[in-house]
């Protein structure tokens, strides 16, 4: 039931493509001809005796075949575009192979591209890393082979695509800015001469949070004005009040990169006890975004008796909106 309730909604008519509406309905018109035909000579008929039947042709008896031949090629526009936007994603790759460009306009600009970068470096370390950040705690990890393989496949060229950056826009930094990207850039040079030489000690040279919080506070402030993000959310605010959520939060990356973030992040409050009432319409809204927005939808749901999870989440995550729950 499922694969054809799938067939079903890659088949149907995009929503928004007003060109796969037009041509099926010119094709079911022609299809359905003599139906429609004869009602109307029989309405005519009724209102005007000496009326003549109405006839339109095209290509004579045929009509019908043309008028399928049509539907099916209004059919195959819309299941192309549909398979075009459901592709499947591109394969991972560290982020500083995505910098197409050293010199930027704007210290904004700078930001957005640093912050993937950012992101990346930090997954990583808190994934597969040795867990010795200052705010971590935990047991430290002992077998480290996955940390030395991408620590020298990603977050050293990640680190040097960073330093490019900082050293290519230098002119567009004020004092503190300036201040803030030395620090950046010893850090990495510390930490590349640590790999070197396991000997050498750059504690004291610790990756600075501030510049990380520079970076994306310049990031959310620029996104608010995004045309990408602002289509998001009033796309968003239309479909979710439907879903009966008391209240919901745009978080993660789409809301500090929106033209580069690959996925959209949204965490939803229920007043209810139960998931399993909400997963089909969750589904469908999933599905929908993809199609709309050519990228995927995460959804992470709280329900009444995880209130304090659900606060907790929030505090976790520093940058988000609140929209129309």
């Amino acid at each position: 039931m499922e694969k054809i309730e799938k067939i079903i909604r890659l088949l149907k008519p995009k929503y928004y493509n007003r060109i796969t509406y037009v041509i099926v309905f010119c094709g079911t018109s022609l299809l359905t001809k003599p139906i429609w035909l004869d009602l109307l000579n029989a309405f005519l008929e009724t209102n005007n005796n000496n009326n003549k039947d109405f006839q339109i042709s095209i290509i004579g008896k045929w009509d019908w075949s043309l008028g399928l031949i049509v539907i099916i090629i209004g059919l195959i526009y819309n299941t192309r575009n549909r398979l075009i936007d459901l592709k499947s994603e591109p394969k991972s790759q560290p982020e500083y192979k995505n910098v197409l460009q050293l010199k930027h306009k704007t210290f904004e600009e700078i930001c957005e591209t640093l912050y993937p970068i950012l992101k990346d470096n930090e997954y990583i370390f808190f994934t597969v890393g040795p867990n010795s950040g200052a705010n971590f705690e935990g047991e430290l990890r002992t077998d480290l082979t996955m940390w030395y393989k991408y620590r020298s496949e990603s977050i050293l060229p990640n680190n040097r695509k960073i330093k490019e950056v900082l050293n290519s826009n230098s002119d567009l930094f004020d004092r503190d800015t300036s201040e803030l990207a030395n620090k950046m850039i010893v850090h990495i040079d510390a930490f590349e001469e640590h790999v070197q030489n396991e000997n050498f000690d750059y504690t004291p040279y610790q990756f600075p949070q501030d510049f990380k919080e520079l970076v994306e506070n310049k990031c959310f402030e620029k996104a608010k004005n995004s045309r990408t993000f602002k289509s998001r959310l009033k796309w968003l605010n239309k479909r979710i009040p439907k879903l009966n959520a008391k209240e919901w939060y745009l978080i993660g990356s789409s809301i500090l990169i929106p033209e580069k973030s690959k996925d959209v992040d949204i965490v939803i409050y229920y007043n209810k006890e139960s998931k399993a009432e909400i997963q089909n319409k969750l589904k469908n809204l999933k599905m929908d975004f993809k199609l709309k927005f050519s990228c995927n939808l995460h959804i992470t749901i709280f329900l009444t008796n995880e209130k304090s999870q659900y606060d907790e989440f929030l505090v976790y995550n520093k940058y988000k909106i609140k929209a129309n729950g």
